[in-house]
């Protein structure tokens, strides 16, 4: 039998690896929409809208850390450019609970709100502004999957 050699584990793969651990044992408790404000200028957006580009905008944060649970904010924002204020304006806020393995990491729970919460929020944002925007009897706006 050949001999059995052992890679001895670095920094960032444990770090992976309680991550993961982390992803695991994570719940959604809740999840609210926590504002939203919105406006159209109609005559600017519709003499714009074939050349206006819009904008679609996020921040993500921890905006409470506890042991054993945390709540994020996603304030997401959606325009188009109009001449002297924007043709459209969304912004819309939404916030979540999750409940982790006690004693995880708090940076566990940033790394989360920076890359996987988008994932989370993503449909609720793009339901939001199809609808919202359908509503102000104009065009839906469509918020790509993938906003960067």
């Amino acid at each position: 039998m050949p001999p059995t050699t052992r890679t001895k584990k670095t920094g960032s793969q444990d770090e992976d690896n309680g991550y993961e651990v982390f992803l695991e044992n994570l719940e959604l408790v809740n999840l609210w929409l926590q504002s939203c404000d919105c406006s159209v200028v109609r005559v600017a957006y519709f003499e714009r809208i074939k050349e206006a580009k819009r904008r679609f905008t996020f921040s993500l944060r921890v905006a409470k850390y506890s042991d054993g649970y945390f709540d994020c904010e996603g304030n997401f924002t959606v325009s188009i450019d109009g001449t002297d204020k924007p043709a459209l304006s969304l912004n819309c806020t939404y916030g979540t609970h999750f409940h982790c393995a006690k004693g995880s990491k708090k940076e566990f729970a940033e790394r989360f709100a920076q890359s996987e919460l988008k994932l989370v929020l993503g449909p609720y944002v793009r339901q939001l502004v199809t609808d919202m925007t359908a509503r102000m009897a104009i065009p839906p706006v469509i918020v790509p999957l993938a906003v960067k």
